[in-house]
């Protein structure tokens, strides 16, 4: 290609944005008319996860303050408003549009957070009501922030689109993952546990216009105006109830849910040590104990996941590799259960947390 001038030398540099959309077309396979989109959704999960994880220190750093059965009865009460909650959202799902229900679900969450927050500073609450609530709400509120966001990329993206930029925008929630617990580890000292809660409502907020722009580009320029993975738009229909009909009559569902109990199973006996290793820590020191340890769990995940598990999946074979987190996780419960230290526990959380 010959020079403005007619001779062969080397081209001008050209402007910052021009480089960095060669550089996203070369390396992440972005398309020019995929950059805006493909970089809001990475801003999207990217504040979702950065919320979530501001908010899950806050409600865990609680448990300490209630006995083991008033943590198991808050647990019983989170399965039937979890249960009842998504009903509701399975109601709704059919009958609103996406571009009306997604923005929706993360204004009313943004709402709720931060009426606990205003409670917080009521001396006319009951302190010990609102925080039971809020430890349930939180987790309803984790079925929903990441599940709902990829519902919502399913209906942006059209399959090929997805194949290729999916794996990009999923690095979103991974730095969100990493900045989200930094916050309350660094700043709940300084700030006060009951402002996470607001950072956590403004960060749901700002998803909002991001929503709406998508909605916009998935027209003009994904031109997926044809896609529909939204059910109301194509008038599934369905009922509340529809998806536990499907996971009830689905083998490979039915086997993933078996995987998911014994996980939780597992990881109830560590949760409950750790809220009674921590009952002798304020409510500040808990919640950035808790912070940092979200914190390692991320940064060890993301460096797993780039350095070690292709390499042990790869040399050891799937048969190999998939149980060794299960055989690391017994000798982790087998020295809490002799050294029930706060050193032990903290080990053992970010390993079986990475490696699962």
């Amino acid at each position: 290609m010959h020079s403005p001038t007619g001779s062969n030398g080397p081209q001008p540099s050209g402007p910052l944005a021009a480089r960095a959309r060669r550089l996203l077309q070369t390396a992440m396979q972005v398309q020019a008319n995929e950059i805006k989109a493909t970089a809001l959704a990475f801003l999207f999960i990217f504040l979702l996860m950065a919320a979530y994880y501001i908010l899950r220190p806050v409600r865990d750093a609680l448990a300490s303050n209630w006995s083991d059965a008033e943590v198991s009865l808050l647990w019983t009460l989170n399965f039937f408003i979890s249960a009842a909650v998504v009903a509701i959202y399975g109601g709704a799902v059919s009958v609103l549009r996406f571009r009306v229900l997604v923005p929706a679900v993360y204004a009313f969450f943004a709402l709720t957070f931060l009426c606990f927050y205003l409670a917080v500073g009521s001396a006319a609450a009951d302190h010990t009501l609102m925080n039971k609530a809020f430890y349930v709400w939180v987790s309803v509120f984790s079925l929903f922030h990441v599940s709902v966001f990829w519902s919502y990329m399913a209906d942006t993206f059209n399959k090929e689109q997805a194949e290729r930029l999916f794996a990009v925008i999923a690095a979103g929630a991974s730095a969100g993952a990493l900045l989200g617990p930094s916050i309350p580890t660094l700043l709940a000292q300084r700030l006060g546990t009951h402002t996470l809660l607001l950072a956590a409502a403004v960060l749901l907020l700002l998803p909002i216009p991001i929503i709406l722009y998508l909605a916009r580009l998935k027209s003009t320029e994904l031109h997926n105006e044809d896609l529909h993975a939204d059910p109301a738009a194509v008038r599934i229909g369905g009922n509340p109830v529809a998806g536990f009909r499907q996971f009830a009559t689905n083998p490979y569902l039915l086997t993933i849910g078996a995987f998911i109990l014994l996980y939780t199973m597992v990881g109830s006996f560590v949760y409950f040590e750790q809220k009674n290793l921590l009952a002798a820590y304020d409510m500040t020191a808990r919640t950035r104990i808790l912070g940092g340890i979200d914190w390692a769990t991320n940064i060890l995940t993301f460096v797993l996941a780039f350095f070690a598990t292709g390499r042990l999946v790869t040399r050891l074979g799937m048969g190999v590799a998939l149980p060794l987190i299960p055989l690391l996780v017994i000798a982790g419960l087998l020295l809490l259960a002799f050294a029930p230290l706060l050193a032990v526990l903290i080990a053992l959380q970010v390993g079986r947390r990475a490696g699962n």
